[in-house]
């Protein structure tokens, strides 16, 4: 800050803004715990929407493997093979 000048040659700042290596400090400490705040709140977010799209995909499976499945290995148009044999 103290060092930076215009194109003309003029200084940018004045001598009253310029920051004390505290102030600097503490602005970027601020600014990183804001920022890992906002990180772990879409990552809460990313892992509710996941948890979601889980749910609707395995009852989707479950439904469909309901549908589908096998009621019996050995029938023959609406007879039980297996019945009829024991």
């Amino acid at each position: 800050m103290r060092h930076t000048k215009h194109e003309d040659g003029s200084g940018r700042f004045t001598v009253d803004e310029f920051l004390a290596p505290q102030q600097i400090k503490s602005y970027f400490s601020r600014m990183a715990a804001k920022f890992r705040q906002e990180s772990h709140d879409v990552a809460d977010e990313w892992d509710g929407q996941a948890v979601a799209e889980q749910d609707a995909y395995s009852s989707a499976c479950g439904h469909i493997l309901e549908e589908c499945r096998l009621i019996h290995p050995i029938t023959y148009d609406t007879y039980n093979l297996c019945e009829l044999c024991s």
